[in-house]
């Protein structure tokens, strides 16, 4: 079997998620593949994994996003890149790894309370 490989990275040639993240539930699920949340067996953190097929997705389009994100994963309006992973796995289909910083959304009326205070503070000025 010839490696899966885009342009330039050849997918299997990264680890294995298997030893570091645990998924835990399922986040979303969209046109490229579905998001979890996932925990880090070996210090407890929490991240959010998308996963691709790295079979059936289209290898630039998973190249360029594993690139773009590398490159702007240190920009503070950007979510942080952790790596990319790859799992092998005979029975569901081999799978690629993204696995990001998770942001956990506010709910409405914790911007309403942000919200307040800075209004509050404005009207104080």
């Amino acid at each position: 079997m010839l490696p899966l490989t885009g342009k330039t990275i050849i997918f299997d040639s990264f680890p294995d998620p298997s030893d570091t993240w645990e998924i835990v539930e399922t986040i979303g699920k969209g046109t490229y593949g579905k998001v979890f949340k996932v925990l880090n067996k070996k210090n407890g953190s929490k991240a959010a994994v998308k996963i691709l097929d790295p079979v059936h997705d289209i290898d630039e389009e998973i190249e360029a996003e594993y690139n773009i994100l590398k490159a702007l994963s240190d920009h503070p309006n950007v979510v942080k890149f952790y790596g990319m992973y790859y799992k092998k796995d005979v029975k569901n289909g081999d799978q690629l790894w993204l696995v990001l910083e998770r942001k956990v959304k506010k709910n409405v009326s914790d911007r309403n309370s942000v919200l307040f205070i800075t209004v509050k503070a404005l009207a104080d000025v």
